[in-house]
């Protein structure tokens, strides 16, 4: 590409360069993903019911309504409620009709007359009517469910990943984040008594509800993506193009080093030791445009890899005249048909100009450092009787 488009191909693309890029960051996974069943209503549903219900041996008590009613008082502008929080329990699925509430939480109930399968006649003090929602879009009857339950005090809440409208004036929005957010805040007075089994499944519990937010943030960088894509994908392009220009020239560069070049990867090149078939060279280039650094590995095949003992060399290799500053030796197992015994990083700077002279600075290195270092070696395994 000559110098006058590449021009033209920068001031074209320059909003895209200056952009603020989305940030993507992966969570580690919690028992959710391992047992598979991250994103699983019925899942977190049962998890909200555990926490909530002040009887069970989590004995953190009241955290869980407490924050619940500090986010439902801030949604709904309400001044006051009315629940005795000590005494929090919680019904799943709490059929109403022919349909199903996906979190009762009340803190008394009194069965006023016979409850029949077409009725339940419990007549509640308090209680919070909550559905949950991960990815499900709310279609749900929410005024049969107020209804549905009798209750002196009744609170209707959708819990959601993203804000969302209810459509009915008795139920508020509360995003699942929120409330994580506000058993954080409170959880401090609660630690000392806390059963520690749940505490460690609790904190799981918080890294599993904020990967929701951070899955639903994805949604930024597939939108970035496609409203760049071309233009991404000429950059793409452009850097495939520069990275072929310097292994190009770096086969070039190889003639009369003591190196042969033998395969192309997409970051990487392999190249052998004129000297001894046996012994190649990975030269990894990945992170030369990112970070000016590129890393050479050293590979054994046939039966080089297949004797090489690393414990029984390692004393011989650490007193080698020739071996360059900065390798590493792997305790590689032998046996196999390829080993990597050994790794050197070597930094050039992160410059236009170290890059374009990557190819005569390798060549150079190559020389200089590997060259002696590998005919070293081999005497070394020569007089081992590895080779």
């Amino acid at each position: 590409m000559e110098e006058q488009s590449l021009t033209e191909l920068q001031n074209s693309y320059k909003s895209l360069l200056d952009a603020a890029l989305p940030s993507v960051e992966i969570p580690d996974p919690t028992f959710f993903n391992i047992s598979g069943s991250p994103h699983y209503e019925d899942v977190i549903s049962n998890w909200y019911a555990f926490f909530l219900d002040t009887s069970n041996p989590h004995d953190l008590k009241t955290l869980f309504i407490t924050s619940l009613m500090e986010c439902y008082v801030e949604k709904s502008g309400t001044s006051s409620l009315v629940f005795a929080i000590e005494n929090t329990k919680v019904q799943r699925e709490r059929m109403v009709g022919l349909k199903r509430i996906d979190l009762l939480v009340y803190d008394e109930a009194i069965v006023t007359e016979k409850t029949t399968a077409e009725k339940d006649a419990t007549v509640y003090r308090s209680a919070f009517i909550i559905e949950n929602k991960i990815n499900a879009t709310l279609y749900n009857d929410l005024g049969l469910y107020y209804n549905g339950i009798a209750a002196d005090n009744k609170y209707g809440i959708v819990l959601s990943i993203i804000p969302i409208t209810t459509g009915h004036a008795d139920f508020v929005n509360i995003m699942h984040q929120q409330l994580m957010e506000r058993v954080t805040a409170n959880i401090g007075k609660y630690m000392v008594k806390a059963n520690a089994k749940y505490l460690i499944l609790l904190k799981d519990f918080i890294q599993q509800i904020q990967s929701f937010t951070k899955t639903v943030n994805m949604k930024d960088t597939i939108d970035f993506y496609f409203e760049n894509a071309l233009k991404i994908n000429s950059l793409i392009k452009l850097k495939e193009d520069a990275v072929n220009y310097i292994f190009d020239n770096i086969k070039l560069s190889l003639e009369g080093s003591g190196f042969s070049f033998a395969r192309r990867y997409v970051d990487s090149l392999n190249i052998r030791f004129d000297s001894q078939a046996d012994l190649f060279l990975t030269v990894n280039t990945n992170l030369i445009f990112t970070e000016g650094r590129y890393t050479i590995n050293l590979w054994l095949s046939g039966k080089l890899a297949k004797s090489w003992n690393w414990l029984q060399l390692k004393e011989q290799l650490s007193v080698m005249i020739f071996k360059p500053a900065d390798i590493t030796f792997k305790s590689q197992q032998s046996g196999l048909q390829y080993a990597s015994v050994a790794v050197e990083e070597v930094t050039v700077g992160l410059t236009k100009e170290n890059i374009e002279k990557l190819p005569e600075s390798l060549a150079s290195h190559l020389k200089s450092h590997w060259v002696p270092f590998l005919t070293e070696l081999v005497t070394l395994l020569e007089k081992t009787a590895v080779v």
